[in-house]
């Protein structure tokens, strides 16, 4: 058993790993405008959305909203 496992783990780090070197957008557009929506507060009882608008690779500026459904 322990040599199934050393040849899968010898075998899995024998493929060469590539990364893109620039991101490609399909139709040549970027989208500078990000909405989130966080699903996960929703279930526990408050509403939180943003938006983002994205200045560049590196930076963006944003603003988010959160609502308790609470009365406490």
């Amino acid at each position: 058993m322990k040599n199934y496992y050393l040849i899968l783990l010898l075998t899995l780090m024998s493929f060469p790993a590539f990364s893109q070197d620039e991101p490609q957008d399909i139709d040549g557009t970027i989208n500078k405008n990000e909405v989130k929506l966080n699903a996960l507060y929703m279930v526990l009882g408050a509403f939180e959305g943003s938006y983002e608008y994205l200045l560049n690779d590196e930076s963006g500026l944003g603003i988010t909203l959160f609502i308790p459904f609470d009365k406490e």
